[in-house]
């Protein structure tokens, strides 16, 4: 069989080893910023989910923060401290995996990891989470029909309005957000006159 580059024979133990390494960078790049997130704001999700959900679920949530560290130590990115005998997040040298451990540590970090992520900052960087749900849902329904929609929506309100100059759209946008978060009046005991009030605050 001809050699491939660098002298390595196809299948021969240097490439698989060479193909293995590959990977686990990968697997690194793709997955090490999450596990670290995880790894480090661990224990205090733990704590938050007991102080809100109780001990139990705090246990189960703790059994998967500790297989993200455990699949984070299969990569090489903790590292034991030579003074206090813990880990912290430091990538070391590339660990040496066949490929069949490497499948299953894919696997795993396929369908596990952004779950356990999102536990974890839902518990611990409340401000962090909703700007990452805010985005998800900005990626999902800003797609070119929900912007045509917007755009008839919009022209609908300036002729409503009798506005055809759009310098003035900013102050339409604005009166039309000001009358959206205006408070409905309270109902009362006769539905007619409740239906009346809502229309007349609906058109003012």
């Amino acid at each position: 069989p001809t050699a491939a580059a660098g002298g390595v024979k196809p299948g021969a133990p240097g490439k698989a080893a060479s193909d293995a390494e590959q990977r686990v960078v990968e697997l690194r790049r793709k997955y090490g910023e999450a596990l670290s997130f995880i790894y480090q704001r661990a224990t205090k999700a733990v704590g938050e989910m007991a102080k809100k959900s109780g001990k139990e679920r705090a246990q189960h949530l703790a059994k998967h923060t500790d297989n993200a560290k455990s699949w984070a130590n299969q990569l090489g990115l903790l590292q034991p401290s030579a003074s206090t005998g813990r880990t912290s997040s430091k990538t070391t040298a590339l660990p040496k995996m066949d490929a069949t451990e490497l499948d299953r540590l894919e696997n795993h970090l396929q369908t596990r990891v952004e779950n356990i992520r999102s536990h974890v900052v839902k518990l611990t960087e409340p401000d962090l989470f909703l700007q990452e749900r805010l985005e998800e849902l900005e990626d999902q329904y800003m797609t070119p029909a929900t912007s045509q929609l917007m755009s008839k929506c919009f022209m609908k309100r300036f002729e409503q309005l009798r506005w055809t100059e759009f310098a003035n759209a900013p102050k339409a946008l604005q009166q039309s957000l000001d009358k959206a978060l205006q408070i409905v009046p309270p109902p009362s005991r006769d539905p007619r006159s409740q239906k009346q009030a809502a229309l007349a605050h609906l058109e003012a």
